[in-house]
């Protein structure tokens, strides 16, 4: 069987070897008529000596490596069945425009000789990774599946063949073309992880960094690198990046220094963990399902979507005891005392028990949530093992899965897993088994469809068949990379620099790592070989930035914090008496009382003047006859105290969702807060039953959330809110552009209202009305309207103002 959509372009690979061939298209017609009978004759040979070598298995499993102790011969790579009907029609295919890769003949010491002398790759180890390198680096076949898995398609895969995967899924890509002119991209197939696991333990920072100095000394000399000085080039390696991003030259230091090479800078990778670098991007990890069509995804996914599942939470995996500040020694505990609701696997050290995917997926399958914590490092494979099984998986670190897998994961977090955030693990608060009971059945379901949704995209399927056209985890990273390649290219095309920022920290995977400083500032995965800094290594630098955002999540009403004290104060607003919070800052957020931290926490907690003139300005406004919340659509941002949402919410408006930039303020302060103020009312007054939802999030990141945004950042008369409330959100100058871009995505067309509450001038940091204003007026799209002045003494003037559609 073939895939629907192969083209009948060249194939560039060469028969003996597995290799791309680098000669010129002229000489193909020619050289065919000797390809062809050489080809015979090989075939003959080989047939001869080792006929295994060219048959399937009993279960029809191509093997790519026949015997792993063979020279050179038996490292082929898989190939096109019509290879030589390629070489006899060498026009570019239309549809692969844009898209066509060239790869690398690199010298044979970097990839296949690596795969023949296997048996070296595993000192530190405790397993022989040789066996892991059969089909195509899926592994042997899994025959005893015990009514778990499906019959065929399974096996038992090394988390960390992923260069040999993707390498040989690369050679069935179907817009490869040896012609490196026409290539959009160029792989470089160099097994870095692979070469660096021979050297890890017991060998100085030369021999460790020996190959890397050796494979950009080949590349840089090589044509194709000098159109874009290599930033069309891009390498996949199956260890997480930070194993190639030695800082020092300490013998004592983990890894080489492959990714700090100056030549290496201008490449892009692909890996199974990113760094916080623009040039480093996570792909999954490989899981054991490498299925040959789409009908075993599609029937896959109907079986776990019918299964029942015992157990309401999963963990599998070992304690980390080396790590201080690890979760995982708290999560086994209360697993233990949940023995009914709750199945450990032990994973720990001699443990069998989870080097067999059967025994993981018939755990996995027969749970509702699969618990992922940290381990050796951010992420985990476990992961995309729960999303296969149908078990929606639950963080506790946003770098295991939110800061990584952009190309792969829905930018909306809340869609497909359950996000538990650890302050502090010396004072764990958290009751695992309580926050999930609480998460409401339609929610699960509506989860589960997410992660079942997810299977294809984290497969990587056979290369020899591959799903029907439809993308892989392999063709989205190729599609990533194509696209990240291409807007390079266009900077270049505009006479920009194309090493603008091209190595430079990405601040949305950099979040991740910061906001494990900012909430628990001894989270420390990677130690810091300068003994200086942030104490996170990796983000260690000369001058420190402001911390990048958390990323954008939805936050469940189910999730209030049950471990802050929280009281309330009676406010009256005119003749309005509502319920304001309080809660300790530092009990939140384990600093001291502040108004705020920039980057860390905006100031959530205190109850700011602007809230109250906003309600008292809505009081007024709909006594007037000038506004109506009933039956209206409202999005409070920055919220807080929520007090302008909850006034909403006792008018009668149909949805009211709240957004604050902290996660925490929403779960220690918001939620609690509206609840008070609901329970207060409802029985003196008539309150509706408004939609409330909670989002926290950067204003340049939150609409990726919010359900009611217009349509790709233009006004769409179906989407966006009624009425936007803010108060005190506008302190900021270098936020004022990201909220403004925020509110043009979220107000209804043409009749929608922004109501702000702010201060005409805010001393010591630049912002006020006045510079907001000006920035609006010089877009053109809103018109402004004063409300209200407020002149009472306790602070400089401020004001509440109306934006609406021009």
């Amino acid at each position: 069987m073939r895939p629907k959509n192969y083209s009948q372009m060249e194939k560039p690979i060469s028969i003996a070897t597995g290799k791309f061939r680098t000669n010129n298209n002229n000489n193909n017609h020619n050289n065919v008529w000797f390809v062809v009978p050489l080809f015979f004759i090989l075939c003959f040979v080989l047939l001869c000596f080792d006929y295994s070598a060219l048959f399937t298995d009993t279960d029809e499993t191509a093997f790519s490596i026949s015997d792993v102790t063979q020279k050179s011969t038996s490292s082929e790579f898989t190939k096109d069945d019509n290879f030589s009907r390629f070489l006899d029609d060498p026009s570019p295919d239309s549809s692969c425009s844009g898209r066509y890769i060239y790869v690398h003949e690199l010298p044979y010491r970097f990839n296949g000789e690596l795969l023949d002398n296997c048996f070296k790759i595993t000192r530190g180890t405790e397993k022989d990774i040789c066996p892991y390198i059969e089909n195509y680096g899926f592994g042997p076949v899994i025959k005893n599946y015990e009514n778990v898995l499906l019959k065929q398609s399974w096996f038992t895969t090394n988390q960390f063949m992923l260069e040999v995967i993707f390498h040989n899924k690369m050679m069935n890509y179907r817009c490869l073309t040896n012609d490196s002119s026409l290539a959009s991209a160029v792989f470089v197939p160099f097994y870095a992880g692979l070469d660096m696991s021979r050297y890890l333990w017991g060998f100085n920072i030369s021999v460790r960094d020996s190959s890397s100095h050796e494979l950009m000394d080949w590349l840089v000399v090589q044509k194709e690198w000098g159109r874009m000085s290599g930033r069309d080039h891009f390498l996949v390696t199956g260890r997480i990046s930070w194993d190639f991003r030695r800082q020092t030259d300490n013998e004592s230091d983990w890894g080489s220094k492959l990714r700090f090479l100056p030549e290496s800078r201008n490449m892009s990778m692909l890996s199974i963990e990113s760094s916080s670098w623009n040039n480093d991007y996570a792909i999954p990890y490989p899981t054991c399902f490498h299925p040959r069509s789409v009908d075993e995804v599609v029937e896959w996914q109907e079986l776990m979507r019918s299964q029942k599942r015992e157990y309401l939470f999963t963990f599998a995996g070992a304690p980390r005891p080396e790590y201080k500040d690890s979760v995982r020694g708290k999560i086994i505990d209360e697993c233990l005392e949940s023995k009914k609701q709750c199945y450990l696997l032990d994973c720990n050290y001699g443990n069998v028990n989870c080097d067999n995917p059967v025994n993981v997926m018939k755990v996995f399958r027969n749970s509702v949530f699969c618990l992922q914590p940290p381990g050796d490092s951010y992420t985990r494979r476990s992961m995309f093992d729960s999303i296969l099984a149908g078990c929606i998986p639950v963080f506790f670190h946003p770098g295991t899965a939110y800061a990584q897998y952009k190309w792969h994961l829905p930018k909306n977090h809340s869609s497909y897993s359950v996000y538990l955030p650890v302050k502090d693990v010396k004072e764990w608060n958290i009751k695992i088994k309580e926050r999930l009971i609480e998460i409401p059945e339609e929610r699960v379901v509506r989860l589960r469809e997410e992660v079942l949704r997810l299977i294809p995209k984290v497969v990587y399927a056979d290369p020899k068949y591959g799903l029907d056209g439809n993308e892989d985890a392999f063709e989205l990273a190729v599609k990533g990379m194509l696209e990240r390649i291409e807007e390079v290219r266009e900077m270049m095309r505009q006479g920009k620099d194309g090493s603008d920022g091209f190595d430079d920290r990405d601040d949305y995977k950099a979040a991740a790592e910061v906001l494990s400083m900012a909430t628990n500032p001894t989270f420390q995965l990677f130690p810091s070989s300068q003994g200086s800094g942030l104490g996170l290594g990796f983000l260690d630098s000369p001058e420190p930035t402001l911390p990048p955002p958390p990323p954008p999540v939805e936050v469940l009403s189910s999730e209030v914090s049950s471990s802050v004290d929280f009281e309330v104060d009676k406010v009256t607003i005119g003749k309005i008496t509502l319920l304001k919070g309080r809660v300790s800052t530092k009990e939140v957020f384990g600093l001291p009382n502040s108004d705020l931290v920039p980057g860390v926490y905006e100031g959530g907690l205190k109850l700011w003047e602007g809230s109250i003139d906003l309600v008292k300005a809505l009081e007024k406004e709909s006594q007037t006859g000038n506004l109506s919340l009933s039956g209206k659509r409202v999005l409070e941002l920055g919220c807080g105290h929520a007090l302008p949402g909850i006034y909403a919410c006792l008018k009668g408006s149909d949805v009211v969702h709240f957004q604050d930039f902290n996660a925490e303020v929403l779960r220690c302060l918001t939620i609690p807060n509206l609840n008070a103020n609901l329970s207060e009312k409802s029985s003196s007054v008539s309150v509706g039953e408004a939609e409330v939802r909670f989002f926290a999030g950067e204003w340049s990141q939150v609409h990726q959330v919010l359900p009611l945004v217009n349509s790709d950042g233009e006004t769409d008369k179906k989407g966006g809110y009624d009425i936007i409330l803010m108060a005190e959100t506008i302190y900021s100058i270098s936020a004022q552009k990201s909220l403004y871009q925020l509110i043009k995505r979220c107000l209804a067309y043409p009749d929608g209202a922004v109501y702000m509450a702010a201060k005409k001038y805010y001393f010591g940091v630049g912002g006020g009305t006045r510079q907001f204003l000006s920035m609006i007026e010089k877009d053109g799209a809103l018109a402004s309207t004063l409300v209200s002045e407020v002149t009472d003494g306790s602070s400089n003037v401020r004001e509440v103002w109306k934006l609406s559609y021009k």
